[in-house]
């Protein structure tokens, strides 16, 4: 049989599994050690990853700082810039524009610096020479008569491009409005 429960052995502690002393865990009788976590482990892994971090945000926005480079500017720089791949800006030089199938080649000019560039793809509606562009690409070598390859293209113009020419910009507007409402249709 069992003996009848005193409560005021309960109150006491006796016989009773109560919270852990001694840095352990009870189970049953036997006191279980538990372990500490390392602060060193810890401080380990936050320097770790704030380096990676660093390096990510560091690599990432260095780029983006320098959105494009004028044209002598990316010229004076290009033994460092090589073939690697940037964003340059110039003007498209009156009488140098060349077009072909799928592509087209032409110059452009900043400062009385220019370069030759052949951009792969049908360029913008409000492409034209004499208009600023933003090309982005690479050199061809990064010494001697190297030519800009083009793959992407943007036309830059400002409201003087609008003042001066509202038809082109009045154009293209209802173009896109056309063309916006036939999707919209479908």
């Amino acid at each position: 049989m069992s003996s009848p429960i005193d409560f005021d052995d309960l109150d006491a502690g006796v016989g009773v599994a109560g919270p852990p002393t001694g840095g352990g865990s009870r189970t049953g009788d036997a006191v279980v050690p538990t372990r500490r976590r390392s602060p060193v482990r810890a401080w380990i892994a936050l320097s770790v990853i704030s380096v990676a971090l660093g390096f990510v945000l560091f690599n990432g926005l260095g780029e983006a700082t320098l959105f494009f480079r004028p044209v002598d500017k990316a010229v004076a720089e290009r033994a460092q810039l090589g073939t690697k791949r940037f964003t340059i800006e110039g003007l498209v030089v009156v009488g140098s524009v060349k077009r072909q199938d799928r592509s087209v080649s032409f110059q452009i000019e900043n400062n009385g610096v220019t370069v030759a560039v052949d951009h792969a793809g049908i360029p913008p509606e409000l492409f034209r020479e004499d208009l600023p562009v933003v090309l982005d690409g690479r050199f061809t070598a990064a010494t001697g008569a190297a030519t800009f390859k083009s793959d992407r293209m943007m036309v830059k113009h400002g409201s003087d491009y609008v003042t001066k020419n509202p038809d082109r910009v009045k154009d293209y507007t209802k173009t896109s409005l056309k063309t916006s409402v036939k999707t919209d249709a479908k």
